[in-house]
């Protein structure tokens, strides 16, 4: 069973080990700042640079305890990026609080998920910090079917268990440092299943941007058009030959991605027309069928991945 943390912001080593519910780590390296929340399935809630958070902020999420799906801030798509057939969008892993503190210093935080953990999940739900009722393993799921708006609810711990608690057994470990302007991921994963393990994971950052100025986006990402409608589409371009993709927001902010090359598809998504950010998404796999990209590790082998956003102002 996963250990239940509850932590103030960087505790020492003794607060941590007798702490009962996670709340939020915020790690910091001179102008630059970021806050990760366990507890949401390691989404990092703030990258912010000279104080100005460069996310999009969703609260909604928190008011409900079974509503654990956020569009805001960097969800971390695991053990999948999209619809993987017989499973659940994006993998599941974001909206469970299964993610283990294991270890963080002024400007990084490590948090592993062993796939042995999901199978005991009664974690409390939190709205920011403050139980709010137990998480049963379902989340309530919020969709725009012609025009209207409809829920549904999924059994996120059973897709979970059934993939990647029974028929897979791994160690996932996921590093995030910050540095002056820079915000990296590093993943990494260990196959114990006895047999070949599909892999395809993707970041999905909610970059804030005023939606009436969507069409001054600029990108070096092909056949990217981010100027046109979205309204719950997605576009995917494929990774450029260099490896590094930039975007430019309409206040000047220019964001680079950089990655280990297995992030070979990048893609573009708004929920609709009015919402104010644009998701520039680094995946392995593109979105619509993850399984036919997907990566294959072998039985007890180790895959090392990364991707970094970089930060700055065209006009500095």
């Amino acid at each position: 069973m996963s250990e239940k943390l509850e932590y103030p912001i960087n505790p020492s080593k003794i607060e941590r080990s007798e702490a009962m519910t996670p709340t939020d780590i915020r790690i910091k390296s001179g102008n630059t700042e970021a806050v990760i929340s366990p507890d949401m399935g390691g989404l990092v809630s703030v990258f912010s640079i000279d104080g100005e958070n460069i996310l999009y902020e969703d609260s909604e999420v928190y008011n409900d305890p079974n509503q654990r799906k956020t569009k805001s801030g960097i969800p971390v798509l695991f053990p999948y990026a999209g619809p993987r057939k017989g499973g659940i969008q994006h993998g599941g892993a974001r909206e469970v609080p299964v993610w283990t503190w294991e270890d963080s210093t002024e400007d990084s935080v490590t948090l592993s998920l062993d796939s042995d953990h999901i199978k005991d999940i009664k974690l409390p739900s939190m709205v920011k910090g403050e139980k709010v009722g137990e998480f049963d393993g379902t989340i309530t799921v919020k969709k725009i079917i012609d025009g209207e708006e409809k829920t549904e609810t999924q059994d996120i711990v059973g897709k979970l268990e059934e993939l990647y608690g029974l028929g897979y057994r791994f160690d996932f470990e996921m590093k995030i440092t910050v540095s002056e302007g820079s915000l990296r991921y590093d993943f990494k994963i260990k196959n114990l299943s006895g047999k070949d393990m599909p892999f395809a994971p993707g970041l999905h950052p909610y970059f804030k941007v005023d939606h009436t100025k969507r069409s001054e986006i600029k990108t070096n990402l092909e056949n990217f058009d981010l100027a046109s409608s979205l309204n719950d589409n997605t576009q995917v371009a494929e990774r450029p030959n260099d490896g590094r993709v930039f975007v430019t927001l309409p206040d000047e902010t220019k964001i680079e991605i950089d990655s280990s090359p297995e992030f070979k598809k990048f893609v573009g998504y708004a929920e609709t027309d009015e919402s104010d950010y644009i998701c520039i998404e680094p995946f392995v796999a593109r979105p619509s069928s993850p399984e036919k990209d997907e990566i294959m590790i072998k039985y007890e082998e180790t895959k090392e991945l990364f991707v970094e956003f970089r930060v700055s102002k065209e006009n500095k």
